[in-house]
């Protein structure tokens, strides 16, 4: 399978999934959520971001569910902090739905937030930032 090809199945999955959850994906969106859950894979195979895997209940767990809670959140752009980040989720998503407003991801561990920087940037996201350490030690 090509990656192409990988990457329109996992887009007609999550729209799949997030149809289920009642929700409708623009098409922007999908492909940034695909793009965050590549990535996430790839890393995961390498170091322990998640205990949850590719299928649907990872899927809902790391993609729907943060882009169900988006409407509540608000429609204006915001500030919004995530402390203990690990792989990204809800915080990622949240922010991909939201289409604007800042994140601050706050993650204690190195590699996880190795992770994270890794994601800002492929996701092109320069309203977002990562920080190492503690949340009450920052």
């Amino acid at each position: 399978m090509t990656d192409d090809q990988r990457r329109a199945r996992l887009a007609a999955r999550l729209r799949r999934r997030a149809a289920r959850a009642g929700l409708q994906l623009r098409p922007a969106l999908a492909g940034q959520l695909c793009a965050y859950a590549e990535l996430l894979l790839q890393w995961n195979a390498r170091m322990n971001l998640t205990a949850l895997d590719e299928g649907d209940h990872g899927l809902d767990r790391l993609l729907i569910e943060p882009l169900a809670a988006a409407p509540h959140v608000g429609g204006a752009p915001r500030r919004v902090v995530d402390i203990g980040s690990g792989s990204g989720s809800p915080a990622i998503p949240l922010r991909l739905a939201l289409g604007a407003g800042s994140l601050s991801m706050i993650e204690a561990r190195a590699r996880k937030a190795a992770f994270l920087r890794e994601a800002v940037r492929r996701l092109e996201l320069p309203d977002a930032s990562v920080e190492t350490g503690r949340f009450e030690e920052l």
